[in-house]
This record gives structure tokens, C-alpha cells and sequence, in this order.
């Protein structure tokens, strides 16, 4: 799989993109304007919305609007920072995804493109509508490289919401300074996955599969006999599902989420891709070697009649 297609189906999984006008993002913002609070990471720093909630899976960093009962869509920008390939021009890049946008959305319809700068660095943005997941949005990506690096800034959202958060991402977006003094990048993410690919490169059988209803209950489901593969490239399969994959820190939230109380690991497996969503689970180690897997999600009807949590035990295969 190529770059410019990895990176569009990690964009698209997580309902990555926005619309903005002709701008220029100087990543001059002022970190104590009234109402915005400071995130910084190893690659970059900006400014957001104090009262807009954070993600960060280290693959992506998702910023998400406040939302209220009557929310279909939480607006949200998404940034990704991902190795550029060697030979393989900003401008390239750009209509590679926008290509591969046309092909892989559904009511796709482009509004236009224009050159722009990104923390004072040459950029491109796109501007285009689709419906996602029965929701029609408005998406904009903003695209640019760096430190042997592609930047990818995305804002998405739905009808006049759209519109009314649009002048916060703009400052989001000014704000937003890549980090001098990193002369590489691309080359520490590459390293990064080599090291991972290292570890867990290898074909993991299922050892048990179990859904804890809300109610209550648990029963043990049938263990598929389908092999999860997960390869050097960051792409992963399992039976009739793809996507790709990615080793962030665990945090409180995800023990909250998970329903677990926390028991020692202290890594997750991220699988980008599974039914159309974004599966975790812990890592169990020995001896800093990856011993188990676990990918837990949520499911409903139609496959169950009461809604849960479903629990999947992955160890080596063997082969």
C-alpha cells in the first residue's frame, strides 16, 4: 500500500476533513488567546478551543467539538503526521488523495483546491462534500511536508454547525507551528515502525472471544478461526476485514472505557478499519516481548439481540 493511500484510509476512518477559504496559516497564534488552551506534541504545538475535548492515539491527534443530545456529527479537526516517501513531491502527495478521495467516498463532490501556506510552509488545501456514514458533511484537508514528513490538518462538519465553528478552526489552524530543529521527521516515524514491526509482524490466532452485556450477562461466543495478520506496512487483515494499524500508550480513559480495572500493560493495539470503526485493546508483554493481544469494541443489533462489549483474545499463531 502506498503512502498517500495509507495515510487517506486512516483519514477516512476517522472521518477526517473540513472547508475553509483561501487562507494563509502562519503558525502565529497567540498560545495565551482568551479561550483557547495549548497542545503540543514532539512535532508541533497550537492553539484550540478550551472547551473541546482531545485524542490522541499517536497516530492521530483529534480535536472534537462540545456535543449536546441532539447531535448527529461532532465536529472535529484531526492532524496526522506521516513518513514522506523518498522521490515523491507535496504536490504529488496532494493529488494522489485527491484522487483517491474521489474513489473511496461516497457522493463525493469537489468544491475546489488552492496553493496556501502551513506554518509558513508551502501547502495545498482541498474542499469537498460527501455523506459519511448517512451524514452529509462539509470536509476540508490542508496538506504539507516538512522534515521529510507529510503534515495533514482536516476539519469536518454538518450543516450549520459546519459554519459556526469554522472561525475556531481558522485560529486553530494559524496557530498551528511545526517544530524546528527536527531535521528528520519522517525518519524517526520510520524508525518507530520498524520497531513495532519488529515485535508484532506476525500472524495471531484468536484464543477466545466473549460479550459482556450492558445488562449484565456474558456468555462465550464461538472462536474464530480466522488469523489476524498484521504486516510490516502497517496494514492489517483479519478473515474479511482490513485496515491499518497502529501502538499508542494507554491512558485512564481507556481502562474507563474498556470497563477494565488497570492490571499492568501499558500499550494498546489500535486497528483502524473494522466494520467501518476504531478498535483497541491492551497489550499483554513478557519481558518486553508482545505475549497477547486484545481487540475489544462494541456490538449490537443486528448480530445481538442486547448490546455489549465484545472481547477478543489474540496470541501467536505460530505461522
Amino acid at each position: 500500500m502506498s503512502k498517500p493511500l495509507l495515510f487517506l484510509v486512516i483519514l477516512s476512518a476517522l472521518l477526517l476533513g473540513c472547508t475553509m477559504p483561501n487562507n494563509s496559516f502562519a503558525g502565529s497564534g497567540d498560545a495565551s488567546a482568551n479561550g483557547y488552551a495549548n497542545f503540543e506534541n514532539s512535532f508541533y504545538s497550537l492553539n484550540y478551543p478550551q472547551d473541546w475535548s482531545v485524542a490522541d492515539n499517536g497516530e492521530v491527534v483529534s480535536f472534537s467539538s462540545p456535543q449536546s443530545e441532539n447531535d448527529a456529527f461532532v465536529e472535529n479537526v484531526n492532524i496526522l503526521v506521516t513518513p514522506a516517501t523518498e522521490n515523491v513531491s507535496l504536490q504529488e502527495y496532494f493529488e494522489n488523495s485527491v484522487d483517491s478521495l474521489f474513489s473511496s467516498l461516497e457522493g463525493f463532490n469537489l468544491i475546489g483546491f488552492n496553493e496556501t501556506h502551513l506554518s509558513g510552509v508551502n501547502a495545498y488545501t482541498v474542499e469537498y462534500t460527501a455523506k459519511n456514514f448517512g451524514n452529509n458533511l462539509s470536509y476540508v484537508q490542508v496538506f504539507t511536508m516538512k522534515n521529510n514528513a507529510i503534515y495533514i490538518i482536516a476539519y469536518s462538519g454538518s450543516g450549520s454547525d459546519y459554519s459556526r465553528y469554522l472561525p475556531l478552526v481558522n485560529q486553530l489552524m494559524d496557530s498551528f507551528t511545526i517544530k524546528d530543529g527536527i531535521q528528520d521527521v519522517g525518519g524517526q516515524l520510520e524508525s518507530a515502525d520498524a520497531q513495532a514491526s519488529a515485535d508484532f509482524n506476525k500472524n495471531w490466532a484468536a484464543y477466545s472471544k466473549s460479550l459482556y452485556y450492558d445488562n449484565g450477562e456474558f456468555s462465550f461466543l464461538e472462536t474464530p478461526s480466522d488469523i489476524l495478520e498484521l504486516n510490516p506496512d502497517r496494514t492489517w487483515t483479519f478473515g474479511a476485514k482490513s485496515g491499518t494499524w497502529t501502538l499508542v500508550e494507554i491512558t485512564p480513559a481507556d481502562w474507563a472505557k474498556w470497563g477494565i480495572n488497570e492490571y499492568g500493560p501499558t500499550n494498546k493495539l489500535v486497528l483502524y478499519g473494522w466494520d467501518s470503526d476504531v478498535v483497541d485493546g491492551p497489550i499483554e508483554e513478557s519481558r518486553g516481548v508482545p505475549e497477547f493481544l486484545w481487540v475489544i469494541y462494541r456490538q449490537g443489533a443486528p448480530e445481538f439481540n442486547s448490546p455489549g462489549q465484545i472481547q477478543m483474545k489474540f496470541g501467536w499463531s505460530g505461522r
